[in-house]
């Protein structure tokens, strides 16, 4: 086989030299069939083809890159349509040639393609884009202003600071940049914390990111502070500790967590939570009237497998059909249900012949069910015998094809190694290779350079004495390279 001027050529018996037709040829995309023939490019089926005369004839995006007389091809998902729903293939030499309208759809295409409102036009400007089109110029983010304080007509420029921008309101500055606000005449950067902004019209948000104890937002009183849960709305608990944990509701607004004790209306109880949980307002008494306390399990009505778990130590008993306060032995339980759901301490726990029992290995179970839902167990059948057994290299290979480690039904965690016959095996971390020390070990292991050898993460202090005076003793461990090391598995085990 020869190739003389871009073309592949063949030697035939009876015909003797002669170009190899396209047809003849096979290529996943454009690039490698028209190394084998510049006439050619690629098709469904990945058979090489002679390119088309236009770009509208291609009808896969693997060959749209030019036509038979070199113009460029520009494959385009957003003209999708029924017969060709993946997009079609267009002649490309300007952002004017993309048959769209609206800026998201030719930057799509193209990122430096903008929209005149009815064409894909070239990006311009800041200053040289419409007020309905002041998005991104080529000079980089835009922003509709007023451009100093005496100004009434907005006009397109480059954003580089909230300050150029002269807005009287929040929402306008907020619609220049997230990061602005206004002091009333200006936009400038949000601020850090609530109390640093002195007028009214500043108060809304600081730059902090919500957080568990703090919602970000702002609230005028007098003066500018953060919001507390007394400003929020919310009827349920649930709504008022998502927007901080430190607020439950009184039925119509959030209200800061307090004891159970200190709620006085029926409604605040009911709704409410104190600090250990729900709370419960008792029936009326001649003796003691009404008040609000702790609610327990048995308060939950009506009682079933969900509503019990309204309370993280509560558990349904189906015989007695209430709820019940979770056990911390495995034996105290006399009903199935209730035997499910494990112990106070999470022992988990199984029911059998009428008894429930701590689990105390995967072979006591015989529910496939129960067994799948044990760390550290498997349920397998052999010879026609189903059982639950412990996890081991060999099973987890089988299972997930992974040769790592796995973690055993108490916890500990278990290394394994391929062996050179291709057998998943236990191992010893210490004896893992460069390559898979710190991922077969769980990043409880990292390679030591200088010992060549897998060694445990964990450091120990050792006194070391000279026994021998003559002799002299190895240099002390840098626990600054040590720490440098736990930082890189610790990232290492983000990145994972």
């Amino acid at each position: 086989m020869l190739k003389r001027v871009g073309k592949v050529c063949i030697w035939e018996d009876d015909k003797g030299c002669r170009s190899n037709d396209c047809t003849d040829l096979q290529g996943t995309d454009h690039f490698k069939c028209k190394k084998l023939n510049e006439s050619c490019t690629t098709s469904l089926n990945k058979q090489c083809v002679y390119m088309a005369a236009s770009c509208a004839e291609y009808q896969i995006e693997a060959q749209c890159v030019e036509t038979s007389d070199g113009l460029p091809c520009l494959w385009v998902k957003a003209l999708g349509n029924i017969n060709n729903p993946l997009g079609q293939c267009i002649q490309y030499m300007r952002c004017e040639d993309i048959p769209l309208t609206t800026d998201a759809e030719c930057k799509s295409v193209f990122p430096t393609c903008s929209s005149d409102g009815i064409k894909c036009t070239p990006i311009k400007k800041c200053e040289d884009l419409s007020s309905s089109n002041c998005n991104i110029g080529s000079d980089g983010k835009c922003m509709l202003a007023l451009k100093d304080p005496t100004a009434t007509t907005k006009i397109c420029m480059v954003f580089k600071q909230c300050k150029d921008t002269y807005y009287k309101t929040h929402q306008e500055c907020q619609g220049v940049s997230n990061i602005c606000t206004t002091n009333g005449s200006q936009c400038m950067e949000i601020s850090t914390d609530c109390a640093s902004y002195t007028d009214r019209s500043s108060c809304f948000i600081t730059s902090n990111k919500p957080s568990p104890t703090n919602t970000g937002n702002c609230v005028w009183d007098v003066k500018c502070r953060s919001e507390t849960c007394s400003d929020i709305s919310g009827a349920t608990h649930q709504y008022c500790n998502s927007k901080m944990s430190t607020c439950t509701t009184n039925g119509s607004k959030c209200m800061t967590i307090s004891t159970c004790e200190s709620y006085t209306t029926m409604t605040f109880c009911n709704n409410g939570y104190g600090q250990t949980g729900p709370c419960y307002w008792t029936d009326v008494t001649k003796e003691t009237g009404t008040f609000c306390r702790v609610k327990v399990c048995k308060d939950i009505l009506p009682a079933t497998v969900f509503t019990c778990q309204a309370i993280t130590q509560c558990v349904y008993d189906g015989t007695k059909q209430v709820c019940i306060k979770k056990e911390s032995s495995c034996t105290s339980y006399t009903d199935q249900t209730a035997c499910n759901f494990g112990t106070s301490d999470s022992k988990t726990c199984y029911w059998a012949n009428n008894i429930c029992s701590n689990v105390s290995g995967c072979s006591v179970i015989t529910d496939e069910t129960k067994c799948l839902s044990l760390q550290g167990c498997s349920y397998i059948t052999k010879n026609s015998t189903s059982s639950c057994v412990p996890q081991d290299c060999e099973i987890v290979y089988e299972m997930t094809n992974s040769c790592k480690f796995y973690q055993t039904f108490t916890n500990q965690f278990q290394t394994c190694e391929l062996s050179s016959n291709n057998e998943c095996q236990k191992t010893d971390p210490s004896k893992l290779q460069l390559d898979n020390c710190m991922i077969n070990s769980n990043y409880t292991y990292t390679w030591n350079n200088q010992t060549r050898n897998c060694t445990s993460c964990q450091y120990v202090e050792t006194n070391v004495t000279n026994q021998n005076p003559g002799e002299e003793l190895d240099p002390p461990v840098d626990e600054s390279a040590q720490k440098i090391s736990m930082a890189f598995i610790f990232l290492a085990m983000i990145l994972e």
